[in-house]
This record gives C-alpha cells, structure tokens and sequence, in this order.
C-alpha cells in the first residue's frame, strides 16, 4: 500500500538520519473507501499534490545532503517511489486506455530480496483504491 512504502520510505531516511515525510491522516482515511466511491479526478489530484510535496522534499534533502554518501539508499528508495508515482499519475490522468496500463505487470509482486521494478511499483500504486 502506499502507506506502507511511505512508512518503509520513512524508516530508511530515518536510519539514514534525514528528515522523514509526514503523512496526513486523510491518506489513511481515503485508504480505506472503496475505489467506486472515489472521483478518478480527485484521485489523480491528490495523487499530484502528494508526488510534488515528496519531489520537493527530496531535492531539499539531496541539496542539503551533497556533502553525505550514507544516505544513498534511502534517497533512492524515495526517489524511485516518487518516478513510480509520477507514471501512475500519467496512467491516472490518460484513464482506462492509457498504454502505460499494458506496460505495466498483473502481478505487482516481487521474490524476496528482490528489486523492485519501476513498473512494479506503478503497478502497486495503481491497485489501490483512492
């Protein structure tokens, strides 16, 4: 779930000793409603005011943090979540028949220990409702 990566994300910066993000208990809320219930729009809009609040949050990180190689790790992590986020938001805004959603695969899931793919992680955000 993307509480769930925000909460792996955070505990990664957090052992990185970086800032972590915040997240707002209406996330958790709109988590929980079915997806019928949810205007795609509103998705799509909540999804880009989330993916610009993180991006931004990063590169101030990054900037603050040039002088530091420990922290590769997290920042990767939360950068490749933030990419994953950004081709949800594309395959969102398209609707049904954007492409992206062929590209993508039907199972999101990974072994364990394994990478975790770009379209994978899309994949996830794009399971979930709202």
């Amino acid at each position: 779930s993307l509480n769930a990566g925000l909460r792996k994300a955070n505990r990664g910066l957090r052992d990185a000793g970086l800032a972590t993000l915040e997240t707002k208990g209406e996330e958790l809320m709109q988590e929980e409603s079915p997806a019928s219930e949810l205007d795609s729009a509103a998705v799509a809009a909540r999804l880009a005011e989330e993916v610009r609040a993180r991006s931004a949050a990063v590169s101030d990180r990054i900037s603050k943090a040039k002088a530091t190689t420990g922290n590769d790790s997290a920042m990767r992590e939360e950068i490749a979540s933030i990419a994953a986020g950004m081709v949800a938001l594309t395959a969102l805004n398209e609707g049904p028949s954007s492409p992206i959603r062929d590209l993508l695969p039907e199972d999101a899931g990974n072994e364990e220990g394994e990478r975790v793919s770009l379209a994978q992680r899309a994949a996830t955000i794009l399971s979930q409702p709202g």
